[in-house]
């Protein structure tokens, strides 16, 4: 695929389900793009292709009657310079041996340190806070801190997500560690799965340990970098970070260091509910 040529002004490139740390099954978001008139849509989901366990094909065909165009995807995590980055890959074969070799490993280690956090939030706040029935739904299959975190929250243990995940990161450490990858690993991966990688949500890298993006995008391309998510909406995600008056010259420099080293542009909601994905599209992020 061209994905220069996709008109971003009807694509959402970076949706989640609840096979990672979404709320939403696949055939929920086809239904919602629809409706919310979008043409090219891609779930993405960490670390995972739950989202297309059915079969990819059956899932494209389910698009297609709705008039979309299903690009297969994921969001895989990485490291880079110390600090986690997320790579996302597009037109992956979601059954590459490659691939499925490195979400197993993955998958395995994340679930045994999410039973880890469980067994010490329940020990701190009671043995039944936390049950296998919240947390390991069927359809899940990248355990992740946020679906702990939301579920304190439903409980009322906590008001807020920061309060709760710091807590979680100081009372309930996990021995079990998740290793992320250097760039060129999962930008390899994804290539030899058929693949396209696109670095996401870049500004959320600026300055990270003293990480420079044109000098950052620079170096992934010649691991085979394709693209840059340049269009994302940093103030609506985080508005403690990013200012809306802002947003525009962030886009815009994100965009010059795309062009700059030949790479082309997507754009993603990161939705991970169904009010996100509405509220969310069509674009209006392209400034």
């Amino acid at each position: 695929m061209d994905f220069a040529k996709i008109d971003l002004t009807s694509a959402d490139l970076h949706i989640h389900t609840i096979a990672s740390d979404g709320e939403m099954i696949a055939e929920e978001i086809i239904e919602a793009s629809e409706k919310s008139g979008l043409k090219t849509i891609s779930i993405t989901d960490h670390d995972g292709v739950g989202a297309y366990a059915g079969g990819a094909a059956a899932l494209q065909k389910s698009a297609d009657r709705r008039g979309l165009d299903l690009i297969t995807g994921i969001e895989l995590d990485s490291e880079y310079m110390g600090f986690e980055i997320h790579i996302l890959g597009y037109g992956i074969d979601v059954a590459h041996p490659v691939l499925s070799e490195h979400l197993a490993d993955v998958q395995s280690l994340r679930k045994k340190r999410i039973r880890e956090i469980m067994d010490k939030v329940n020990t701190n706040l009671g043995k039944k806070m936390l049950t296998d029935k919240m947390i390991f739904p069927q359809e899940r299959e990248t355990l992740m801190k946020p679906h702990i975190v939301r579920e304190l929250l439903k409980n009322g243990k906590f008001s807020k997500y920061k309060d709760a995940s710091e807590w979680i990161s100081e009372k309930c450490k996990s021995k079990t560690i998740v290793p992320k990858l250097p760039p060129e690993v999962i930008i390899s991966i994804i290539l030899r799965s058929g693949g396209t990688p696109v670095l996401a949500h870049p500004a959320y890298y600026i300055g990270e340990n003293g990480i420079e993006l044109d000098k950052m995008i620079a170096e992934l391309s010649t691991f085979g970098l394709e693209g840059v998510e340049v269009f994302y909406d940093y103030h609506g995600f985080s508005p403690a970070k990013f200012n809306r008056k802002d947003h525009s010259s962030l886009i815009s420099m994100i965009s010059n260091s795309t062009e700059k080293y030949g790479l082309f542009a997507t754009r993603g909601s990161d939705s991970h509910t169904l009010t996100e994905l509405t509220e969310r599209n069509p674009p209006r992020l392209l400034l």
